[in-house]
């Protein structure tokens, strides 16, 4: 059984993307199969009637007709297929009567009682087999000089007993066909069910995969967002809020890195004068709040495009992109005489210090060598600044590098 519904369900197969052709093609295909079978299976009996030539061809052609239309219908051609096997029918059926053998009109009843079996429901089948036999039992009134009443009897009850064996074969062969069709309804039903689940889990997914990427993202931004407030904090002096030495080696590289490197640039080394003494009898409270005024001067006297950092303790560097000894020493003479006029009078009555100052100037050349030795000659200078009694700038030239004597 489960051999015989693979091989009907691979000859129903109908390629249309509509259910309801699909669905009357494989009837129509059914009908078709059964019908050329049943022309087939009543070879031996017209065989035996007195116009058996003319049997046969009617039998042959309507095989051959049928034959031809389940083609048409498995391509889902089948308003075509449907119109030529009633078409053919039609024509076999007046050329019987054209050639007056109503004799043979009972055995192609069966034909008619098969054909309706299969299209209409299956509890119609018996309205079907009623109708053609009445339409048996009425042939010789019908026909009347085309039958003949001596032989016409036992074709008529050949035509009941075939009617009667087609009708349970359409009533077999429509519940097979309807099982089928009920299955395969039911499958599809489910496989939509399936896909509609499955785009819905497929949805549900792309949704959580869409928000976890978007916390992914968010978290990558934070992340960045840390990292770069990380990075300035390594940057940056915690006592004054100005860049620390890590900030000056960055600043120094970018300057390195790039194509066309200023002509000039200077570099300060600022240093408070005794500010040790200033923790020794203020207090180191009082020495932090002076860093802090420093350090705020500095920054705020600065040139735009000038970079002011806290080395360590109490020295600071004052970087000076493009600027020459002239621009440095007045750029750095300002800077000196605001800190030495800081009124720290908050910090601890009469309180005043003062600052001195080293710088470098490096001319064209390249950068590298020039900025690797500003800070060192910028420190000797500081020290010249110290010995010759404090609170001054010195300054010096750097050329291509190579650090001078202190002017």
């Amino acid at each position: 059984m489960q051999t015989f519904r693979r091989l009907l369900g691979s000859l129903l197969r109908v390629q249309h993307p509509d259910p309801d052709v699909r669905r009357r093609g494989r009837v129509l295909i059914a009908l078709c199969s059964s019908v050329s079978g049943l022309a087939v299976a009543l070879t031996p009996i017209v065989a035996q009637l007195s116009d058996a030539r003319s049997g046969l061809w009617s039998l042959g052609l309507t095989a051959l007709a049928y034959l031809g239309a389940v083609p048409l219908a498995r391509r889902g051609h089948v308003g075509i297929a449907g119109a030529f096997v009633v078409c053919s029918f039609g024509a076999i059926l007046a050329g019987i009567v054209h050639a007056t053998n109503s004799q043979l009109a009972p055995v192609y009843s069966s034909i008619v009682v098969l054909a309706g079996g299969l299209v209409v429901r299956v509890r119609a089948v018996p309205l079907v087999l009623a109708a053609t036999l009445a339409l048996i039992l009425l042939l010789p009134s019908i026909a009347g000089d085309g039958t003949r009443p001596s032989s016409y009897h036992d074709v008529e009850v050949a035509g009941v007993l075939l009617s009667v064996v087609a009708a349970f074969a359409a009533f077999v062969t429509s519940r097979i066909v309807s099982t089928l069709l009920r299955e395969a309804e039911h499958e599809r039903q489910r496989a939509a069910d399936l896909a509609g689940r499955l785009s819905e889990a497929n949805g549900r997914l792309e949704a959580r995969v869409a928000e976890r990427t978007e916390e992914l993202e968010e978290a990558l931004r934070r992340s960045r967002l840390l990292a770069g407030q990380l990075e300035g904090l390594t940057r940056r002096d915690v006592l004054t809020g100005l860049g620390n030495r890590r900030a000056l080696d960055a600043a120094l590289r970018a300057i390195d890195s790039r194509r066309e490197p200023p002509a000039a640039i200077s570099l300060a080394v600022c240093d408070i004068d005794d500010f040790k003494h200033v923790n020794d009898r203020y207090g180191h409270p009082a020495g932090d709040e002076v860093l802090r005024r420093v350090a705020a001067t500095l920054d705020a006297g600065r040139r735009a495009g000038d970079l002011v950092v806290r080395l360590g303790g109490e020295e600071f560097v004052l970087l000076l992109p493009g600027a020459g000894q002239r621009q440095a020493a007045e750029a750095c003479e300002r800077l000196r005489a605001a800190v030495a006029a800081l009124d720290l009078d908050a910090v601890s009555p009469g309180l005043r210090v003062t600052m001195s100052v080293g710088v470098a100037t490096g001319g064209p050349g390249p950068a590298h060598p020039r900025l690797g030795a500003l800070l060192g000659t910028a420190d000797t200078h500081l020290y010249e600044a110290k010995r010759a009694g404090k609170d001054r700038v010195v300054l010096g030239q750097l050329e291509a590098g190579q650090p001078t004597v202190p002017a």
